[in-house]
């Protein structure tokens, strides 16, 4: 498997800094979902390693 997740690191780090801070009892949770059928046509593409 070598999967690359985030394809623009200056860009995440800018999304991170924009994020404000959270309480003591608070955090952030993020999901990342993708679906194949959403990329296709476009330079990203998405295999299955199972199959």
């Amino acid at each position: 498997m070598n999967y690359r997740i985030i394809a623009n690191e200056t860009a995440l780090q800018h999304f991170i800094n924009w994020l404000p801070e959270c309480n003591e009892h608070e955090q952030y949770y993020l999901c990342l979902l993708a679906r194949s059928k959403y990329l296709q046509g476009t330079v990203h593409t998405m295999k299955a390693d199972k199959q």
